[in-house]
């Protein structure tokens, strides 16, 4: 590690390299890679055959690919981003058609990179809290892409995929729209399987996040407001839920939202504790009375799904 110095290039050898020391080779160079950006150009082993004048060398470069799975893998799992393992498989197609002339009868690679591309823009936007793309654009390209013949290519030529094509669908295509005329309410209980899935991650900032907007969304849906994105409906809503809350010209909690919750006097305290964590966040710390990492985390991950569930059941399904 000391004698490599950043940005290096480097080719191994490791013919001469006795037992488990290959092993450590391999994992020195996994390290070098992200430790130090080096560039591994190559990792050989001359194999020996006694008697022949001429023995092969076997590039064993390839296995460093296999632990970029490997990362790529742990990340998905972690923390449900598929962007590395959307880079992987834009990767492999790239290099087949770079490195190969294939005849017309050849099998190729023709959906790896419309589906890496397709997971990719979803873990995007499910990290920049997008919805409404990730409903009505990001999630319908994936549906698309995820065919029989994708599954074929990834058995051909992606074979360390094909143990997570499964895993990234099941976690992805829930999520999605039955179709292109699906109804506000859809969309509303969609968005709430979004909530979910946040939550499940231990994405605190993001449910938070979403958590207020869904909130405004559920009720402009019940009190007749069927385009949700509507600012003046937005704000009609906004402004009696600070009412609730003690604030406004006619503060109390008979507003007319009330009537669509079975609990006023709930909504009233969710939406205060909701504002305040939300807020909280927005503001990162820039402020003399912040609330401690515990706190928001407890709450997103403990009250949140229960508290909505209970005060709007017909959209959390």
């Amino acid at each position: 590690m000391d004698a490599v110095p950043a940005n290096a290039n480097v080719i191994f050898d490791i013919t001469h390299a006795f037992r488990s020391i290959p092993v450590l080779v391999l994992l020195g160079a996994a390290f070098l890679r992200r430790a130090k950006n080096v560039n591994i150009r190559g990792l050989y082993y001359g194999l020996y055959r006694p008697g022949q004048a001429k023995t092969p060398i076997i590039d064993l470069t390839p296995a460093l690919r296999l632990l970029d799975w490997l990362t790529a893998t742990d990340k998905f799992i972690s923390t449900g981003s598929a962007v590395e393992l959307g880079q992987l498989l834009n990767t492999i197609q790239q290099d087949f058609y770079r490195s190969q002339r294939p005849q017309k009868e050849d099998p190729r690679p023709t959906t790896l990179k419309r589906f890496g591309t397709a997971i990719q823009q979803v873990s995007r936007s499910l990290e920049l809290v997008r919805p409404m793309s990730l409903l009505k654009e990001d999630l319908p390209k994936l549906v698309h892409v995820s065919t029989d013949q994708l599954a074929q290519e990834v058995g051909q030529f992606a074979q360390p995929f094909g143990l997570l094509l499964d895993a990234v669908q099941q976690s992805y295509l829930p999520l999605a729209l039955a179709g292109e005329n699906a109804t506000p309410d859809d969309q509303v209980r969609k968005q709430f399987r979004l909530l979910q899935w946040y939550v499940d991650k231990g994405l605190t900032l993001q449910a938070l996040l979403l958590a207020r907007e869904w909130t405004i969304l559920a009720l402009c849906l019940l009190a007749g407001y069927a385009d949700y994105l509507d600012r003046d409906s937005r704000e009609a809503i906004e402004e009696q839920l600070k009412a609730m809350i003690g604030y406004g010209e006619r503060p109390g909690l008979d507003q007319p939202i009330a009537a669509y919750v079975p609990d006023a006097k709930k909504l009233a305290d969710f939406w205060s504790c909701l504002t305040e964590y939300r807020n909280d966040l927005a503001h990162v710390q820039m402020r003399k009375n912040f609330l401690n990492s515990g706190t928001l985390e407890n709450f997103a991950l403990n009250d949140l799904l229960p508290t909505l569930q209970a005060l709007f059941p017909s959209f959390c399904q």
